[in-house]
């Protein structure tokens, strides 16, 4: 696995660049409501890295190097060398729909080799308990204590890592060729 750190302020994508050589099969990244509203933080991942998974959302402050930033988008892109991911996204009415939620994305998940989730998802409009409950009614328990979800509180937006607006990027990690 290959890990870069990302770190710029808009307009200029800055240390982009470097994202191309790196080739990653995944970027994740998060920024202030105002630096990621127009998109242009996902047009220019996309367009660096046209084969890579992208996925962002807001949030209150970023952490870069050893201070908390507001003005940064900072992000990680990485490439796995044996491990498999998978993208998932569900629109979600209102609160009460989350563990109907949860169960669409559970069963499009579901698999033997399952290694854990990680889930992006709007706090203010998502109950984050009753998503997880749905997805694990219908994964089992085994994958439980790998469920990850992050949320924005009230003042704050998912930005959609797509251009159609889904409220939920959720990833399924596979292992692949691992051995004990």
């Amino acid at each position: 696995m290959h890990v870069e750190r990302l770190s710029w302020l808009l307009p200029d994508c800055g240390e982009l660049a470097k994202l191309k050589q790196a080739e990653p099969d995944l970027i994740i990244y998060f920024g202030s409501r105002t630096s990621l509203a127009s998109g242009a933080a996902f047009e220019q991942l996309k367009a660096t890295c046209p084969g890579a998974m992208v996925l962002g959302c807001t949030t209150g402050g970023q952490i870069h190097e050893h201070d908390a930033v507001d003005d940064e988008i900072t992000g990680v892109a990485i490439r796995f060398d044996e491990t498999r991911i998978r993208l998932v996204s569900e629109m979600v009415g209102s609160s009460a729909d989350s563990r109907t939620c949860g169960h669409a994305i559970g069963e499009r998940l579901l698999a033997p080799d399952l290694a854990g989730i990680f889930i992006l998802s709007d706090g203010l409009n998502v109950n984050g308990s009753e998503l997880v409950a749905g997805i694990t009614e219908m994964i089992g328990r085994a994958c439980r204590r790998r469920i990850a979800i992050r949320g924005d509180s009230g003042r704050r937006q998912l930005r959609a890592a797509e251009p159609h607006g889904c409220r939920h990027r959720i990833l399924r990690r596979r292992n692949q060729n691992r051995t004990r």
